[in-house]
């Protein structure tokens, strides 16, 4: 092993494994406005992940997403105005607004997840299926490992 300075970029699998997920990001992206649903690859689109079938308290997608609160107003009103959520009271607290997936929201929810079988699809193909079964479960145990640190 050859020594390396403490200033020399060193090839390491967080480069590998952040590579790995900028491809995938960038055929994702480019599917999803193959399919219509441009928003997905812009910063507005980040927030889509968080809104679950039940909808997400507006303060609390704040927290999740590590925007600022304007960000995430600005974000919502430009997703209203294409019509992928919709915002309504929240039943629990009258000052609060509770946002969901309207129906063109939950379409694109459905686009996406047939988009990210289409990769697993192509992905598998190029590595092979044993390659890409061990590549999956290898990273499924890193997350495991990961998540209870």
């Amino acid at each position: 092993m050859t020594a390396v300075s403490k200033s020399e970029l060193i090839d390491h699998i967080g480069w590998d494994l952040a590579l790995a997920f900028s491809r995938w990001k960038d055929r994702f992206h480019t599917l999803m406005l193959e399919n219509g649903c441009p928003w997905v690859a812009e910063a507005r689109g980040g927030l889509i992940q968080y809104i679950g079938p039940g909808g997400i308290a507006q303060n609390v997608l704040v927290q999740k997403s590590g925007l600022t609160k304007q960000a995430v107003q600005q974000h919502l009103d430009h997703l209203t105005k294409e019509g992928v959520i919709k915002r309504q009271g929240d039943p629990d607290d009258a000052r609060r607004k509770r946002v969901y997936l309207s129906d063109k929201g939950q379409e694109a929810a459905g686009i996406a997840n047939d988009v990210k079988r289409q990769i697993e699809t192509e992905m598998e193909r190029e590595l092979g299926q044993a390659n890409f079964a061990r590549l999956k479960a290898a990273l499924q145990q890193i997350a495991r490992a990961a998540s209870q640190d």
